[in-house]
Parts: structure tokens; sequence; C-alpha cells
């Protein structure tokens, strides 16, 4: 199973994010800033980036970060949260293939069937491009 990556610049946040989708069973790494993310996205199997669009770091930044480590050439998937969301950075998380997004506050439950949404597609995805090194069926 692959890991949900959530990249938020609020300590509360992350930390509330992580512990409860681990209360539900899923791996789950927190990063503080986009260096801190690709870090860990180069040393683990990351299926899912919940990412915060408004970062300490300008949002074109945070969308090209989103449009270099998911989609479903790469069986990664993005779900995207805001606390200030715009029409022209909704049509812009859509043109660049975020899975879905959230306004804060955000439903922990809402949250959680994303993710598994999100990492069940990343993981068919995968599947499909040989990436990430899943078992695949072959015939005899």
């Amino acid at each position: 199973m692959s890991q949900v990556l959530i990249v938020d610049d609020e300590a509360t946040i992350r930390n509330q994010f992580r512990d409860f989708l681990a209360n539900w069973n899923v791996e789950v790494l927190v990063a503080g800033s986009l260096p801190e993310a690709e870090h860990l996205i180069a040393g683990h199997d990351v299926g899912v980036i919940i990412q915060d669009l408004f970062l300490d770091a300008p949002v074109t930044q945070v969308y090209e970060f989103i449009e270099k480590h998911c989609g479903p050439d790469l069986g990664r998937e993005a779900i995207v949260i805001t606390g200030y969301l715009a029409k022209a950075d909704f049509r812009r998380m859509v043109d660049i293939g975020a899975y879905c997004f959230f306004e804060k506050p955000v439903s922990l439950d809402e949250l959680l069937i994303a993710t598994w949404a999100a990492e069940g597609r990343a993981d068919r995805m995968a599947l499909v491009n040989g990436r990430r090194g899943r078992a695949t069926l072959s015939g005899s």
C-alpha cells in the first residue's frame, strides 16, 4: 500500500490530518514545505498528496509541484486544500489534474473518503503504467 503525504505549513493541520488518517490505518508522511515534500517523495512510495494550496511559497510553485509529482502517468493523485479558493485557483487545479479539492474547514470524514478513493485510483494507474513495483497478472 502506498503512503499519503500531507503538505501544509500549519503544524496543527498536518498533525490533525495525520492522526485522523492514521487511526484508519492510512500510512502518512508529513511535510511543512515543498522542499521537505520533494525529499519525502524521493524516498517513499507516495500515492496521494494532500496539498495546502497556500504555503509559505508562491502559489505558482505549489501548482508546479503538483504538476511535477501528480497525475495518472505517475500513479499519484493530489487532493488540494485551501482556505482561500478563488475561481481562477479552482480552474487551475482542474487544469493541472488535481483529483479533488476542499475548502477549509475540512470534514475529516470527507477527507478520508477522498483519500481512499484517490489512493485506489493511483494504485490502479500505477499497475497500468507498471510503476511503483506493483505486482501484475500474467497469462500462462
